[in-house]
């Protein structure tokens, strides 16, 4: 399999949010529900969307499906696109990294609230302490 990243002399790294390591259950499949055989574990998840490690490289480019787990805040699922995919070794086999397509507000919220347990969730008639 060929080196799915981008050229290390013009890529630059565009992280936008705080990733947050972290061992949580995670599902993935394609668009059209077909169930993936990748094996993914979490790497780390930020409010943007999430890297894992699969059995096999994803192209990036591609939509796929997700569900995860957030312990004390229960289960979101949406859309996200792969955005870079690096190998690894036999073992991991590869590492992509996801971006979130649009997701669904209150599973925004849980999001928030589980990487960020302190703060407060803004609204539009101001903040709710969470």
């Amino acid at each position: 399999m060929g080196d799915f990243s981008p050229d290390p002399s013009t890529h630059q790294e565009r992280r936008r949010e705080m990733r947050h390591g972290r061992v949580l259950p995670l599902l993935l499949c394609t668009q059209d529900h077909a169930s993936l055989d990748v094996q993914p574990t979490l790497v780390d998840l930020s409010a943007g969307g999430f890297c894992f490690n699969a059995t096999i490289p994803m192209l990036p480019g591609t939509r796929l499906e997700f569900r995860l787990l957030l312990p004390g805040q229960g289960s979101i699922f949406g859309s996200a696109k792969v955005r870079w995919t690096r190998p690894r070794n036999a073992e991991i086999g590869s590492t992509s990294g996801l971006e979130f397509e649009p997701m669904n507000p209150s599973f925004k919220q849980k999001l928030h609230r589980y990487l960020h347990p302190t703060s407060s969730w803004k609204t539009g008639s101001g903040y709710l302490d969470i």
